[in-house]
């Protein structure tokens, strides 16, 4: 299992926000966790890089326990993070940006290149020479994928990835997930977009006042009525 995530609380000062939240990926998945503004989506990608650690419960990474561990040895163990706010470097160019995220990749993996990333965002590809300042919404998006990428990480944490994005821009950015997922990355996201969700993932949670209230694949969640009406509806 290359994510296991079991009964982990997680608090913001006195603030209880996951309660007992529990799930699992394996490797090569894309998984959708689903949910209203919020839920608790945020905060348990945060307790999975080590942001917000869990009081209690596990997070294990390739059979290894993470929970505890700062974000940076989590992050040097395979996991990259993709936060909603992005944080690129604004005064760098794309393919500066695009080496400061550079690392090694593990022993007998393909590295991500440039020219590699290139291939799977060509918008990228077309302004590798601009200052990320001058770049839409969405294409700072599919550079904070790429600067992810170039971690070669093994697991890539997406939080609300299609958020604020046209609808063109979002069928490009989830044909770029599909890419990452068919070349082996395992993939967790949070969304409240299940159009979204339902292009990039076949599996999903939906987490509603830091609970999970339901777990199964993205086709029985569409002809589940109930849970859709009370926990992702707007």
């Amino acid at each position: 299992m290359m994510l296991t995530v079991s009964n982990i609380n997680s608090f913001y000062g006195a603030a209880h926000i996951l309660h007992d939240v529990s799930l699992t990926i394996s490797q090569g998945e894309a998984v959708a966790l689903l949910g209203r503004n919020g839920a608790g989506k945020s905060t348990l990608m945060k307790s999975i890089i080590g942001i917000v650690p869990p009081r209690s419960g596990n997070i294990m990474f390739e059979g290894k326990e993470v929970s505890g561990l700062d974000p940076f040895v989590i992050a040097r163990r395979g996991v990259g993070f993709v936060p909603e706010d992005r944080r690129i470097f604004v005064s760098l160019t794309v393919e500066e940006n695009l080496e400061v995220g550079r690392r090694h990749a593990p022993m007998g993996r393909e590295p991500w290149t440039r020219e590699k990333l290139y291939s799977i965002f060509p918008n990228l590809a077309e302004m590798r020479g601009r200052l990320a300042a001058h770049m839409s919404g969405g294409e700072q998006q599919m550079l904070t994928v790429a600067r992810t990428l170039m971690g070669n990480p093994s697991l890539i944490l997406l939080d609300e990835p299609s958020e604020g994005l046209s609808p063109k821009i979002v069928e490009q950015v989830a044909q770029a997930i599909i890419h990452v997922t068919a070349s082996g990355i395992t993939v967790l996201l949070s969304e409240q977009n299940m159009h979204f969700a339902s292009l990039v993932s076949e599996r999903a949670y939906v987490i509603e006042k830091g609970q999970i209230k339901f777990s199964g694949t993205i086709d029985s969640l569409r002809s589940n009525d109930d849970i859709r009406r009370n926990y992702l509806a707007i």
